[in-house]
């Protein structure tokens, strides 16, 4: 994407007027077991390349947070004999994990499609980087399943008027984590439009992951999965022996 938008606004006049600054309250999100959710707060400003910002311009901000990729398969169950089977299914490859896109406006508000679908904004922008070929009706009905089945499940969100300018130059996005939000690497791109034209765009990253206790289970149950079994067995054991003991009556 950020190729894209380099190419895109190099061939715009004047697209180095402006630059971005931005910042997050915080790059770490650790997640433990009584992890409910976070909002992460970004924070921006639109620096002139000259002494002044241009009087004429319209200023749009769009925030894209995106999770590490994943392959998803999408099912379609059917009736067969009076059972529901899953009997069709689409692999959707390299596709977030996570993406929240924030936006001052709707962004078909802010840009034309074309200049969106080039800059890879948005959630279908998703599901066209993941297609081969041109997608025929039943590919299209497994796009629009699939994006509602990230949308219900709070892994994709779009929300209109997420971004806020609280001056000229300065915004500020609220960016909120589910508790299911996937652990790893993320990056967050926000990118500035001028009267509906890119003209710059800022990178940052963020991290979610689990630590301490946590993540010595979770490391146990990958790497040693045969001994976590047995001490999760062992351990239900003892529980319920000492539950006996307690709880015994004479």
């Amino acid at each position: 994407m950020s190729l894209a938008l380099a190419l895109f606004a190099a061939a715009l006049p004047g697209a180095a007027d402006e630059r971005l600054v931005t910042s997050l309250s915080e790059d770490v999100v650790s997640v433990t077991s009584s992890f409910t959710g976070a909002e992460i707060v970004l924070f921006g400003t639109v620096e002139p390349v000259s002494d002044v910002l241009r009087a004429d311009a319209a200023y749009d901000v769009v925030v894209e947070i995106s999770g590490p990729p994943e392959d998803v398969v999408a099912r379609r169950q059917e009736r067969f004999l009076g059972i529901w089977l899953n009997r069709r299914a689409e692999t959707f490859e390299g596709v977030p994990s996570f993406q929240a896109v924030l936006s001052t406006r709707p962004l078909d508000a802010i840009a034309p499609p074309e200049v969106l679908a080039e800059l890879g904004l948005g959630l279908e922008s998703i599901v066209a980087a993941a297609r081969r070929g041109e997608p025929g009706p039943e590919r299209e009905a497994f796009e629009a399943g699939f994006l509602h089945v990230m949308e219900t499940s709070d892994h994709y969100a779009v929300y209109d008027e997420g971004v806020t300018f609280l001056s000229r130059s300065l915004f500020r996005a609220d960016v909120p984590l589910p508790a299911t939000v996937p652990i790893g690497d993320y990056s967050v791109e926000v990118t500035l439009f001028r009267n509906g034209a890119p003209a710059a765009q800022g990178t940052s990253s963020l991290h979610v992951g689990k630590f301490g206790f946590e993540q010595l289970v979770t490391e146990a149950a990958h790497d040693r999965g045969f001994l976590y079994g047995l001490a999760t067995v062992a351990l239900a054991l003892f529980t319920g022996w000492l539950a006996g003991v307690i709880f015994r009556r004479e």
